[in-house]
């Protein structure tokens, strides 16, 4: 089976046209992975820059939360030191 010029042009054009599809799809391809690629990495840098961020925060709440019951630790004291000062006081009077 031999195939004239004008059909071996033809078959070659038409392999042609079809490699250069293939070439073009591919291309596209990489192209549309390469975007999802960077997408990727953009959310993840900003889940990290939101994830330490939201480290600082909780890091100064739980200093102001241990700051807040120091003070009412010592508040605590100083008024059962005061009420029990009184109960000792009127311990005294009452004798």
């Amino acid at each position: 089976m031999s195939f004239t010029t004008d059909e071996r042009a033809s078959i070659n054009a038409i392999v042609s046209g079809v490699s250069k599809e293939l070439k073009a799809e591919v291309k596209g391809i990489k192209a549309l992975f390469e975007v999802r690629e960077e997408q990727t990495c953009e959310k993840i840098r900003d889940l990290k820059t939101t994830h330490i961020q939201h480290g600082k925060r909780i890091v100064a709440i739980e200093k102001d939360l241990s700051y807040y019951a120091g003070k009412a630790a010592g508040i605590a004291f100083v008024v059962s030191a005061i009420i029990t000062g009184c109960a000792i006081l009127v311990q005294l009077w009452v004798k």
